[in-house]
């Protein structure tokens, strides 16, 4: 009889214990289905919540044979369009002694050179961009500020190593600039060198091409005044 009456009160006592000790659910593996419950959408959000009635039962119809030609079209006329190149960067000339004069007292970049990867060594091209540099300042006088440039990816160092590598390259790269115009004649006093680091990136660095933009060293001129 003792036997008998144990399941008994084994089962009585189940109903009474919580659901999580109640072993007839311990199987059951689906999920509870919530009763009354209330969506709360932040105020100003209510657009991007879908609105579930108005689903519609039917896919929409698929687009006409014309639409999707049209839309092919298009595509094949962007890609056409688009320019990609695999070409180095080439440095620059800005504007030439011939052109119009910068305002006194005002200050023009006037031209960039790019460096290969840690690397600050001039090349043919960028000697005759200097040498045009310098018959601008022949022409208009003023000084002219030499900023060099790195990216900011140097490999798998240190926040503190990668800072001092990319100062000392950005400051390389100014310093081969400014001794590429005093030998084409600019007096020393007349150039200014600074060197910035990776600090002023003018691309994002998430591909290789953004990173050769940033390798650079920019030069401007300073008008004190008009020689013209």
């Amino acid at each position: 009889m003792a036997l008998a009456i144990a399941p008994l009160l084994f089962l009585g006592a189940c109903a009474s214990a919580p659901e999580w000790a109640d072993p007839t659910g311990w199987l059951d593996d689906s999920e509870p289905v919530p009763e009354n419950q209330t969506v709360v959408v932040p105020e100003g959000q209510e657009e991007s919540f879908p609105n579930l009635a108005s689903v519609p039962d039917e896919a929409p119809e698929a687009s006409s044979k014309e639409e999707r030609e049209r839309l092919a079209k298009e595509l094949t006329a962007d890609r056409d369009s688009a320019n990609y190149s695999t070409e180095p960067l080439r440095s620059s000339i800005r504007r030439t002694a011939s052109a119009e004069p910068a305002v006194a007292g005002a200050t023009e970049q006037i031209a960039v050179i790019y460096f290969d990867s840690a690397s600050a060594d001039l090349d043919s091209e960028d000697l005759e961009v200097l040498r045009q540099v310098f018959l601008i300042h022949q022409a208009e006088g003023g000084v002219l500020k030499v900023q060099g440039h790195a990216s900011g990816k140097t490999g798998a160092v240190s926040a503190q190593d990668r800072e001092r590598i990319n100062l000392e390259m950005s400051a390389r790269r100014a310093d081969s600039v400014a001794q590429a115009l005093r030998n084409f004649g600019v007096a020393p006093a007349a150039i200014l060198v600074e060197a910035l680091s990776d600090s002023k990136p003018v691309y994002e660095e998430s591909t290789a091409n953004g990173e050769a933009w940033n390798r650079r060293a920019e030069i401007f001129l300073e008008l004190q005044s008009s020689k013209r």
